[in-house]
């Protein structure tokens, strides 16, 4: 394998542990594909980094984390993904939804992991 295979496959499988933690609501998963430098950037409930955000995400996802031996009911539906890799970055975009909410994110993607979300809202139980 060349280095720019083994670059696009380190990319691809940062995002894939990534989002496959946001699905299941396994949130070491997920923090186990994000860099040093994450940060959350959420319109509503605001912005966190390192250990901020691994507070951030466990007050989240609360008692919805699957039952590790079941895998659990899972948490977020995540459709419609867009990527593209330029410069050594994959960016990726896609539709997610929950029980209550749905909106879309935009996720960045070094060589050290995963290195921002951004999320936007379409729809917040208030909305309902």
């Amino acid at each position: 394998m060349d280095s720019t295979s083994a670059a696009y496959e380190t990319l691809h499988k940062s995002l894939d542990l990534f989002l496959d933690g946001w699905r299941t609501g396994d949130a070491g998963k997920i923090l186990r594909a994000v860099a040093d430098e994450f940060v959350y950037d959420d319109p509503i409930d605001g912005r966190y980094a390192g250990p901020d955000f691994a507070a951030y995400l466990a007050e989240l996802l609360g008692d919805t984390a699957p039952d590790a031996a079941s895998g659990g009911p899972g948490f977020e539906g995540i459709t419609d993904i867009v990527t593209q890799e330029k410069d050594g970055q994959l960016t990726a975009w896609g539709w997610w939804k929950t029980a209550s909410e749905e909106g879309a994110g935009l996720v960045k993607v070094g060589p050290n992991g995963v290195m921002l979300e951004k999320t936007a809202y379409y729809r917040r139980p208030e909305d309902s």
